[in-house]
């Protein structure tokens, strides 16, 4: 089979499931030519499976840009990643290439964002729903005429494309082996070593989590590890405790070197409607780094990681009271073995082998326009 995977992704990237999926694992889904996206380049470029097109393309000229690098009558599968003005332009391929499957990727409902934003703002509502209203109709006589449809989970296809009636797959984030540290993790001793990696804004609440901790006695470190640069970032480095400690981000490989020293990882993410439907990957990359992992019962969380596998909570002052209670009063040991069996739970299900044979499954399944059912 031969796949066309039109990222969402600038060059260079490293996103994990664009490359962990359709680079380390290609072999599993037969031959895939990935294309990627620059500001500056004004003519495609092609140097073997990567294909770069000048950024313009994204609303305009992406099939001609293409055309100038790749036959599509040897593509069997074009797949879009997020960009619905990418899918409006491949849509135009059904008249010159009849048999090709082409399918939607959305990894995260980017416009009920904006309206879950205003409604947590209390701005611009009224606004912001006729707008995601309109778009969204849009969005969706698009999606009439795909093939195949890719979720991140289940939930996204039931809250925010329930009318979705073609074939669709869940297709959450998950580990790269080859991502992982080949050298086991050194022995910890001290204080416990807490981690937070990721986004942090309004909406993730991290203000919840670093003001449970500074209420704490215990001796403990807590750092945070990200890119953001906001109000949110500016009000959790005005806590003045030495416990906690906000870092750069990494590249993924180095920052899976420097997990290694730590004991947890915490993974506590908003129980709404905008991150019900998401994939936490966070979560299973601690996870399988041996981690023990502190997390509220989302449908992905409990969908992999079983009770005696990771510490739960809910995600509010209490719950945390409690979550946090529980995790300071597990010995060092126990919390090893919970990391453990959360890392053998996580590489059997959402390793990129284990997740690319599924995927290559469900593509081989779906039928060419052109032939009858």
């Amino acid at each position: 089979m031969n796949i066309l995977l039109l990222t969402d992704q600038m060059y260079p990237s490293q996103h994990s499931s664009v490359e962990g999926l359709f680079h380390t694992e290609a072999a599993r889904l037969g031959r895939v030519w990935r294309v990627y996206f620059e500001r500056h380049l004004t003519v495609p470029q092609r140097d073997g499976e990567v294909i770069r097109l000048p950024l313009s393309c994204r609303r305009h000229g992406v099939v001609a840009a293409l055309q100038q690098v790749i036959d599509f009558h040897e593509i069997d599968v074009v797949i879009v990643r997020n960009w619905f003005s990418l899918l409006r332009q491949c849509l135009r391929l059904r008249q010159d290439v009849p048999s090709l499957r082409l399918g939607m990727w959305e990894s995260f409902p980017h416009t009920y964002r904006r309206l879950h934003e205003a409604r947590t703002e209390g701005r611009a509502l009224w606004r912001k729903a006729i707008e995601v209203k309109l778009k969204t109709l849009w969005e969706d006589r698009l999606l009439a005429q795909v093939d195949f449809h890719l979720f991140i989970s289940a939930g996204f296809q039931q809250q925010i494309r329930p009318q979705v009636q073609r074939p669709w797959l869940a297709l959450p984030m998950g580990v790269d082996l080859l991502d992982l540290p080949r050298q086991p993790a050194p022995p910890r001793n001290g204080p416990l070593r807490l981690v937070y990696i990721g986004t942090i804004d309004a909406l993730r609440r991290v203000d919840l989590l670093a003001a449970a901790l500074h209420a704490r006695k215990e001796d403990f470190q807590l750092d945070f590890y990200t890119s953001s640069d906001n109000a949110s970032l500016a009000s959790l480095r005005q806590i003045d405790d030495a416990r906690i400690r906000i870092l750069p981000a990494l590249p993924r490989r180095a920052l899976f070197e420097r997990l290694q020293d730590y004991d947890v990882g915490i993974a506590l993410i908003p129980d709404d409607a905008l991150y019900r439907v998401a994939s936490p990957t966070k979560t299973f990359e601690y996870a399988a780094l041996g981690l023990a992992v502190l997390l509220n019962p989302l449908p992905e969380h409990v969908a992999v990681l079983d009770s005696d596998d990771a510490i739960y909570c809910s995600f509010d002052s209490a719950g945390l009271a409690s979550g946090l209670d529980r995790l300071f009063a597990t010995p060092r040991p126990s919390l090893q073995a919970m990391g453990r069996r959360a890392r053998a739970a996580v590489l059997e299900k959402r390793s990129y082998p284990a997740l690319a044979t599924e995927l290559a499954a469900f593509l081989a399944s779906i039928r060419p326009p052109s032939m009858p059912a």
